[in-house]
């Protein structure tokens, strides 16, 4: 039998309908539903309890990964997710602008037509000067936003990339 707890600190809501939780902090509120058939979730006090009575490693494998969600669903409720990513740009000026969902990127490497992706969930994306801030309160939707920001600047290997460097990368990771 594999136990683990995880704390709820002070001014942090926490709830648990059936399979689905809901965490609820100075920062937002951030809902997931979690659920394997032998792995039990409880919310006793001040706490997650997340256990299984199985002897395979799938249910204690899974026990961490839902620990894991849980402890960054407190801590986006907290605290909030931010991503870093800097625009490099040598031989073309490139252009990023956020238009209601989805993120341009123009003139990148001189194309004539923007690229774009879309931002996922309540994620905010801003631009100043030549770093692109992700933030919000859901780790898989901030991180899933900067990715796409970094994957739609990439380009194939038609170019060498020992002389153009241009694109936008992720620097900072929090």
């Amino acid at each position: 039998m594999i136990t683990r707890e995880i704390p709820i600190p002070e001014g942090v809501e926490a709830r648990l309908e059936g399979r689905k939780i809901t965490v609820k902090g100075p920062k937002g509120e951030v809902s997931r539903e979690l659920f394997h058939r032998k792995v039990d979730i409880e919310l006793k006090d001040d706490r997650f309890v997340v256990s299984t009575t199985g002897t395979h490693a799938g249910p204690h494998a899974m026990v961490g990964t839902f620990t894991a969600h849980i402890t960054n669903m407190v801590k986006g409720s907290t605290e909030g997710f931010h991503y870093i990513l800097k625009m490099v740009q040598t031989h073309f000026p490139m252009t990023v602008k956020v238009k209601g969902k989805q993120v341009f990127v123009e003139n990148l490497l001189g194309e004539r037509y923007p690229r774009r992706c879309n931002i996922i969930g309540a994620t905010k994306v801003n631009v100043k000067k030549d770093e692109v801030h992700v933030e919000g309160i859901d780790k898989e939707h901030v991180g899933q936003t900067a990715a796409n920001i970094e994957r739609m600047s990439a380009w194939n290997n038609s170019r060498d990339k020992r002389v153009f460097q241009d694109g936008i990368l992720i620097m900072k990771k929090g």
